[in-house]
């Protein structure tokens, strides 16, 4: 149900490809996850700018181009939104801190060939 209230109020072109059968629904499912975190302004933007040329695209380079939209879309509109996605970035890819790596895939462990004494 949240997934056709989605549709509805958030991805009108897409629905309207779909119904006219120029969207198939794989590629319809695409745009639906590639955008589900996005405010449905910023969406039916890339939808407009993306969608026309998306009959025949593979599902995964439909929802690249989805994406990549609305990055551009989002940084020209909320500069700040690009610092935020700077940041998250880092912060997600940073090492964890409690974590040891005493050995690769078992943190808990020392590596081979040493003593835990």
């Amino acid at each position: 149900m949240c997934e056709a209230d989605r549709y509805a109020t958030a991805l009108p072109l897409t629905l309207s490809l779909l119904g006219s059968g120029e969207l198939l629904c794989h590629q319809a499912a695409a745009v639906l996850h590639a955008t589900h975190n996005v405010s449905a302004d910023i969406v039916r933007r890339a939808e407009a700018e993306v969608l026309p040329d998306a009959n025949g695209l593979w599902p995964t380079d439909l929802k690249g181009r989805l994406v990549r939209a609305v990055l551009r879309i989002e940084s020209e509109t909320d500069p700040q939104a690009v610092e935020d996605r700077h940041a998250a970035a880092a912060a997600a890819a940073a090492p964890a801190a409690t974590a040891t790596t005493s050995s690769p895939g078992r943190p808990d462990r020392p590596p081979p060939g040493t003593s835990d004494c």
